[in-house]
């Protein structure tokens, strides 16, 4: 099955495939892949969406999430900023997002978090995200983290993973 997974998502056949099944597939990939493999295939994703891609990914599935998940993405994403050198809240400013406590944040200020992150912060992300999914822990609350970033994100993720495999 992992082979099978592998050629898929290594070769871009994704396209008729269901949203649960890129993100059970990117699940099964991040079960079996090293940790460094992990976190340089989620930097390859972030660096082919773009600081606009990723922003959008991140806002598009926000809107459609509640408090709680959309709380798990801007920790996250405030994580990275301060694993970057930079201050949550000073950064909150500059965004001009008034929201201090992440489960509080809109779609939109979740978005221009992840815009910022992707520019400023890239590598900070795919460490946590990379290192933390595969690593020895099972990763559960970081794969629910990559999974809320969106489908364009985790499919970049599993197609960039999936080569590492090759």
């Amino acid at each position: 099955m992992l082979d099978s997974l592998v050629q898929q998502f290594a070769g871009g056949g994704t396209g008729n495939m269901a949203h649960g099944e890129i993100h059970s597939g990117l699940d099964a990939l991040l079960s079996q892949a090293q940790p460094k493999k992990a976190s340089g295939a989620i930097s390859e994703a972030l660096q082919a969406l773009g600081k606009g891609g990723f922003a959008q990914s991140v806002q598009s599935s926000a809107q459609q999430q509640g408090p709680n998940e959309r709380g798990q993405i801007g920790s996250m994403l405030l994580h990275a900023v301060e694993q970057g050198g930079g201050s949550p809240s000073g950064i909150l400013s500059h965004l001009g997002i008034g929201a201090q406590n992440p489960q509080a944040m809109s779609h939109s200020d979740l978005g221009k978090l992840a815009g910022y992150v992707a520019e400023n912060h890239g590598g900070a992300p795919a460490n946590l995200l990379g290192n933390a999914a595969a690593g020895s822990g099972g990763g559960g609350t970081e794969r629910t983290i990559l999974h809320l970033l969106g489908t364009p994100f985790v499919q970049q993720s599993a197609m960039k993973l999936a080569q590492k495999f090759l």
